[in-house]
């Protein structure tokens, strides 16, 4: 294999930016193929709620990591990474270009800097950090992660349950902060080059296809989705139902709240986490921003990043 073909790209950014359909681009005129890096995409059965390419997409070129994994399954972000990394190498040897596309910023993280081996989940000392939580308010155990590993803490979001409890675990079981954890940790992918790419635009146009998006999903079948899964026998705490929209489509189904409501509160929660995404990624170093209609920009740059890597080998 030719040194020269060691590069992958990432293409990273909020829901509903329009990253599938720019990867797609990428691939169609590079010879490449799709790596999923979304968490929730992973999970078979579960596609209108998640967002998924549609079938047709899919059709375009070859996409890996999509729906392949049970929906009561968790899933780690060192698992993605190691799974994620092989891939990335597969599609290399064939002489294709790998294209990372998806929000997911710990997962893209994964793959440029390495995560550790986290072992098993403690559940003991999770239900702890849960209870104290629960008991003294999850604002004070996120600022007891600020003193413990304030790096971390500032990237991720005050009301992110499900990583600050990770933190706490990963400090009290190590000794060591996640931040510490990550500095000491190997690159999966050090022989490659990222080429790294971060989509966005004005607030109120990303705003608009958020709205838009999650009106199309409850068109296009969202809480039939989920009848059809509590059928299946997922159980609605299992990791897969976690994602924005299943958990409204879930309180219509028991007649907790109605569809209007339901949409509006879906909408109001898939704008947060856009902009927690945003901050994400921006804290994350190297990424060139475009707007995601700027095909010809984009395109103009990967050449010139990969013309770069060939003349400096």
């Amino acid at each position: 294999m030719e040194d020269k073909k060691r590069f992958y790209i990432i293409i990273g950014g909020p829901t509903a930016i329009g990253k599938s359909s720019v990867g797609i681009e990428l691939a169609k005129q590079l010879n490449g193929e799709i790596v999923n890096a979304d968490s929730r995409q992973i999970y078979k059965d579960f596609d209108i709620g998640t967002g998924k390419p549609s079938p047709e997409e899919l059709k375009i070129v070859p996409h890996h990591f999509f729906s392949f994994l049970d929906g009561n399954q968790r899933f780690s972000a060192f698992e993605y990474m190691e799974r994620a990394s092989r891939i990335i190498r597969k599609i290399t040897m064939r002489k294709k270009v790998p294209i990372v596309v998806g929000g997911t910023g710990l997962y893209i993280h994964s793959l440029l800097y390495g995560l550790f081996p986290e072992g098993k989940r403690d559940e003991k000392l999770r239900e702890k950090i849960i209870a104290e939580g629960e008991d003294k308010g999850w604002k004070k155990v996120y600022e007891k992660l600020m003193e413990i590993d304030r790096k971390y803490a500032e990237k991720i979001s005050p009301n992110d349950k499900v990583r600050i409890i990770r933190a706490l675990e990963v400090y009290y079981k190590t000794g060591k902060t996640l931040t510490e954890n990550f500095r000491l940790t190997e690159f999966p992918l050090k022989e490659f080059y990222p080429i790294k790419i971060f989509l966005n635009e004005r607030r109120d146009k990303l705003y608009e296809k958020i709205n838009r998006r999650v009106e199309i999903m409850f068109d296009n079948g969202l809480i039939e989705e989920v009848k059809a899964l509590i059928k299946k026998g997922y159980n609605e705490k299992s990791p897969a139902f976690q994602s924005i929209g299943y958990k409204y489509a879930l309180m219509i189904i028991k007649g907790e709240i109605d569809r209007e409501e339901a949409l509006r509160l879906m909408q109001r929660d898939t704008r947060h986490y856009a902009k927690r995404q945003i901050v994400w990624f921006k804290k994350e170093k190297g990424f060139q921003h475009f707007n995601p209609s700027d095909l010809e920009k984009i395109m103009n740059y990967v050449q010139k990043e990969i013309k770069w890597k060939e003349l400096s080998l």
